[in-house]
């Protein structure tokens, strides 16, 4: 079974998973008062924090996202962590978003982060790869937490030949709160 969305044909897997995205604790798919603006500070579960600004004109979105980690070496990701979560002894990226904003409360909107090269080691190996992550997301309203970001992203690295494109991508989803998760939630 197919469905075609924007003229995006969907498979019965990628439904399952639209699906189940919604029947996280209580959310409500179009939300209320809380989801009506997706301005201001936001974080994910690991304490990476990203702020949005929404534009006057109703449609662009600019922010800067925040990576958490600082304790890792050598520029290492961190496993299980969060597109861009990479850290060096200099301590946590940050780096500039530019954006969509939904066209509606609890409607569907994404943004990018273009994160600059890394810096080689110390002795002078790796370094200078670029990466790119999008999101797509929406607010959900909970009844736990408030309103809540539920997102999908897409890490893109550089490689040096096409046939290492396999280690270039990777993709996960994260979801991003009004406040700061204490560690024992």
């Amino acid at each position: 079974m197919y469905h075609l969305l924007s003229r995006v044909t969907l498979g019965a897997t990628s439904i399952r998973m639209m699906r189940s995205a919604m029947s996280w604790k209580g959310a409500r798919r179009l939300c209320c008062t809380d989801c009506s603006s997706i301005a201001g500070t936001w974080f994910n579960e690991l304490g990476s924090k990203m702020e949005l600004r929404p534009s006057d004109d109703g449609e662009t979105l600019k922010g800067e996202y925040c990576s958490s980690v600082s304790d890792l070496e050598n520029g290492d990701e961190r496993e299980g962590g969060n597109p861009g979560d990479t850290a060096t002894k200099d301590g946590p990226l940050s780096a500039p978003l530019f954006g969509t904003q939904p066209e509606r409360p609890g409607g569907t909107f994404g943004w990018v982060v273009n994160w600059e090269p890394t810096k080689p080691n110390e002795d002078g190996t790796g370094g200078g790869v670029l990466s790119t992550t999008t999101w797509t997301a929406q607010c959900v309203e909970t009844t736990a937490y408030g309103p809540m970001l539920q997102t999908t992203w897409i890490l893109r690295s550089e490689v040096e030949s096409p046939e290492e494109r396999w280690l270039s991508t990777l993709v996960g989803q994260d979801t991003f709160f009004r406040k700061k998760p204490k560690k024992s939630d």
